[in-house]
């Protein structure tokens, strides 16, 4: 399960997307944001740049997508949406319905730089072995609660 940083620019304004994908940094743009959605003609709108993924792994899918699920959060905490989409990108109103992850999309704040951002992402693939290891405690434990 990955973590992504992604830059997105489109009629001379540009805003930033984290989000979890299964894909990791080598497919993710063919494959989160190519036609499986069928959103295709609405990603291909913006000109799309990947700055970091972190990847988390562990022996059971669920592990790693709380792991993914918590520092997505995390991020989302420190860089809120508050803006609408169509507007920020001079864009039609409505050109983006049912488009997917609309609201991971985020401005910077006025005290984050792209800079500390990748910096961030950088620290934390760093030290995601640390947070695999602590996963590996809870090997079996999903198993023996769905079994109780």
């Amino acid at each position: 399960m990955n973590v992504y940083l992604t830059k997105w620019k489109c009629n001379g304004a540009e805003a930033y997307k984290i989000g979890i994908s299964k894909w990791g940094k080598e497919r993710l743009l063919e494959e989160r944001f190519g036609d499986r959605y069928g959103t295709k003609e609405q990603y291909d709108i913006f000109e799309k740049e990947i700055l970091a993924c972190i990847e988390f792994s562990s022996e059971t899918y669920s592990l790693a997508r709380a792991a993914a699920l918590g520092m997505e959060h995390t991020f989302h905490s420190l860089c809120p949406k508050d803006f609408r989409l169509e507007e920020h990108f001079n864009l039609e109103d409505g050109s983006l319905d049912g488009m997917g992850g609309i609201n991971e999309f985020f401005l910077l704040p006025s005290d984050v730089t792209e800079s500390t951002l990748r910096r961030t992402f950088d620290n934390a693939m760093k030290n995601v072995w640390k947070l695999e290891n602590n996963l590996k405690s809870f090997r079996g434990s999903v198993a023996t609660e769905m079994s109780l």
